[in-house]
């Protein structure tokens, strides 16, 4: 698992303190915890920190600890953690609308007053071929050898890539997908049973890592284990163009996106264009009970509609510049 610690103090007045009692004399120190969808990661850290900035001046401290991996290995701590106060999340921010979904459906939503907290939509992702050096962005002529999204001799992948592991993360299962299609189809198993690292990869130059920020990693580092990987748009997004959104070490020179409805496909020098088509990656998340105080309970809440854009709307900007669609 990746962990991030994030603190701030503030101090002064402003509305928020309407919700959270006067400045000073009742002032508090906040702990929220995060479970985050690697893919999603760097784009909640920035939205903590304009988050933290926007209460500035309401006399509380706000610390967040958010816990960055694989969508299936967040919901597992989840469930076995259930609603007691030694559970791991206060918000769970998923790359699925399954797990959520199944957190609720365990009676494990955030109840403030007398209502139960349900599923929420914050984000659309996109699935994006990259690579440091090899042209995969751009589409020559068609013709033998032409490079253009994943590599491919005849009808086969002739060089090792990696993919998130396809039975904990999203965006690993949705590549799956699409190299399971012409002109591969690979027909990589699509059980869900089996743990990292899988027991059927590699497998026809399939690799697989533990969760889409390692994938990530493994191709952007400066000695890339892999030539290629399947990461997330938002990784390699930045305000619509290639680059890092969070800065730091970007080494990723080329991408290619594969859109979820098959419109980007190309035809790889084989004929006619054969569609690549996936789910769509919707993206929800779910406020989670473990007995928490009221107030935090609110301040959980304040957050998550801070994320969709309330407050000075910086969680929609923030999503926007990550280049996630913020409609469902």
């Amino acid at each position: 698992m990746l962990r991030n610690k994030t603190m701030a103090l503030a101090g002064g007045v402003s509305a928020a303190c309407l919700l959270w009692g006067a400045p000073g004399a009742h002032a508090t120190d906040y702990a929220i915890y995060v479970g985050v969808a690697a893919n999603f990661n760097a784009t909640v850290l920035d939205i903590i920190n304009k988050y933290k900035a926007y209460h500035n001046n309401d006399g509380n401290t706000y610390t967040f600890y958010t816990t960055s991996d694989s969508t299936g290995n967040l919901r597992a701590a989840i469930l076995a953690g259930g609603t007691a106060t030694t559970a791991p999340y206060d918000l769970f921010l998923s790359a699925d609308v399954v797990s959520p979904s199944t957190v609720a459906s365990a009676g494990l939503g955030m109840v403030v007053g007398t209502v139960t907290q349900t599923p929420f939509f914050y984000a659309t992702g996109s699935l994006v071929l990259a690579a440091q050096s090899v042209d995969i962005a751009s589409c020559p002529t068609p013709g033998a050898g032409a490079s253009c999204g994943l590599p491919t001799t005849g009808s086969s992948v002739y060089t090792n890539f990696v993919i998130a592991d396809p039975s904990k993360a999203p965006y690993g299962a949705a590549a799956r997908t699409v190299i399971n299609q012409a002109p591969w189809s690979l027909g990589l198993s699509t059980a869900t049973t089996f743990t990292y690292p899988p027991a059927t990869f590699p497998a026809s130059y399939v690799h697989t890592s533990a969760n889409i920020g390692t994938t990530f990693y493994a191709v952007n580092k400066t000695s890339p284990a892999y030539a290629y990987g399947f990461v997330a748009k938002s990784q390699v997004c930045n305000n619509g163009a290639l680059g890092s959104a969070s800065g730091g070490s970007f080494k990723i020179t080329k991408a290619f996106e594969y859109v979820h409805d098959g419109s980007s496909s190309p035809n790889f020098g084989h004929g006619a264009t054969t569609p690549q088509t996936y789910s769509k990656i919707v993206q929800n998340g779910i406020a989670i009970e473990r007995q928490q105080s009221a107030d935090l309970k609110t301040v959980v809440i304040d957050f998550k509609n801070y994320i969709l854009g309330g407050g000075n709307g910086q969680g929609t900007t923030l999503r926007t510049k990550y280049c996630y669609g913020t409609t469902p």
